[in-house]
C-alpha cells in the first residue's frame, strides 16, 4: 500500500476528507495526491504522523505497525 492509500485510509477512519486534512495541516491544495508520483518532504510526513498518531515508517509503508518498531 502506498503513502496516499494509507493517508486516505487514516482520513476515512477520522471521517475527514483529504481536502480538509490539507487545510487543517496547512498544506497546499492537492499536495497529498501528488505524492503518488513524488516524495513528500519530511516536515509534512511528521505533521501527518503526529495528526494521525502513527509513525512515519507506517506512512511510508516500511512497517504495518502503526506505532513503528515494537
Amino acid at each position: 500500500m502506498g503513502i496516499v492509500s494509507r493517508i486516505k485510509e487514516l482520513a476515512n477512519e477520522k471521517d475527514i476528507t483529504i481536502a480538509e486534512l490539507e487545510r487543517v495541516l496547512g498544506f497546499g491544495n492537492n499536495i497529498i495526491s501528488k505524492w503518488d508520483k513524488s516524495v513528500p518532504r519530511s516536515d509534512k510526513l511528521e505533521k501527518l504522523a503526529d495528526y494521525f498518531n502513527v509513525s512515519t515508517d507506517y506512512l511510508l509503508g516500511r512497517t504495518e505497525n502503526r506505532r513503528g518498531a515494537a
